[in-house]
């Protein structure tokens, strides 16, 4: 059964900004050093960050806790998975709030064009084929 939705958009501009003013401090915040080097890897980084950025309100959001619940933003990864389709990382407290509210599965979809990226959350209480989440309690941690 789904137990949470989750939906973002942001403009890749507004993430390139937030890049440009507050530099490495922002980046080691908000995104893992894996999502780092995966959207680095990239001639166009930004909309792979911006997407990133939008499935992490996303999840939040199918929650239903926003940030609120002391959820760091790099207690949720999104990295893809090894055919290439986005898998949710969780840890941390993303990943007690989520075990306590009995979710075992979610699936993730990230979009970008020129000037927005978007992301699209489902949370559900039960495993199911295809599913692009885990849990994983020794996830990177910010230094």
């Amino acid at each position: 059964m789904i137990t949470g939705l989750g939906t973002d958009i942001i403009e890749i501009a507004r993430v390139r900004e937030a890049f440009d003013r507050f530099g490495d401090r922002y980046r080691r915040r908000i995104f893992t050093e894996r999502e780092q080097a995966f959207c680095d890897s990239h001639s166009a980084p930004m909309p792979h960050y911006a997407a990133r950025w939008a499935a992490k309100e996303a999840l939040v959001k199918a929650l239903g806790t926003g940030f609120t619940a002391g959820i760091r933003w790099v207690d949720v990864a999104v990295l893809p998975a090894p055919g290439g389709q986005p898998l949710l990382t969780l840890s941390g407290k993303a990943s007690e709030v989520a075990r306590r509210q009995g979710v075992r599965a979610a699936h993730v979809s990230l979009s970008h064009g020129r000037e927005y990226a978007t992301a699209v959350v489902v949370l559900a209480d039960s495993a199911s084929e295809g599913t692009m989440m885990r849990f994983d309690p020794y996830a990177e941690r910010v230094l």
